[in-house]
């Protein structure tokens, strides 16, 4: 099972995986793909500052079409 964050900007997912474990993987633009990011996994689940939103596939598929669109000013395109 799937889960869909917004951390900001920042689409991150949970996947779990066959043996039961978890990986986090968030979209870095300057790579321009997802990478396993588990220090994620702290700021989502203890969500301090209120940056964290659980969103659906469709608003996260929505959000990662923007931030590729959009990318941050610190991205070199």
């Amino acid at each position: 099972m799937t889960h869909f964050y917004l951390l900001g900007r920042t689409p991150v997912r949970y996947l779990t995986t066959l043996e039961g474990g978890l990986k986090v993987e968030a979209y870095d633009p300057l790579q321009g793909r997802f990478m396993l990011r588990p220090e994620y996994r702290l700021e989502i689940d203890h969500d301090r500052d209120g940056v964290v939103r659980e969103v659906t596939e469709g608003e996260f598929i929505a959000a990662l079409e923007d931030l590729k669109a959009n990318p941050p000013s610190w991205v070199r395109r």
